[in-house]
């Protein structure tokens, strides 16, 4: 939070955020059978992969993001090298005013 209060826009970052979530590997495990967490995030079943993963922009929540093997477009690498680079142009095109 100290890094990102250094850069310009979000010196009062901390007085907007509205909701935090995080996971714990304790919750890894009972949410998702997941015993000392997971290497390559969600279980491969049916509801979980491909359109079915979570999707990089969330649906709730106005300029919120994920990136991650665990969100759409899937898993490995370059996937999720994939997925930073749809976050970073989505948050470019939704903040070119803000900066």
């Amino acid at each position: 939070m100290k890094e990102l209060k250094n850069i310009k826009g979000l010196q009062d970052i901390e007085e907007n955020i509205e909701y935090i979530n995080y996971l714990t590997p304790l919750d890894m495990e009972c949410k998702f059978n997941a015993y000392g967490g997971t290497a390559f995030g969600l279980s491969p079943t049916i509801t979980q992969t491909n359109y079915f993963r979570p999707h990089f922009k969330s649906s709730k929540a106005d300029n919120l993001f994920f990136v991650g093997s665990s969100v759409h477009p899937g898993s490995g690498i370059s996937l999720v090298l994939n997925s930073s680079k749809l976050v970073t142009e989505e948050i470019l095109n939704t903040t070119k005013d803000f900066f």
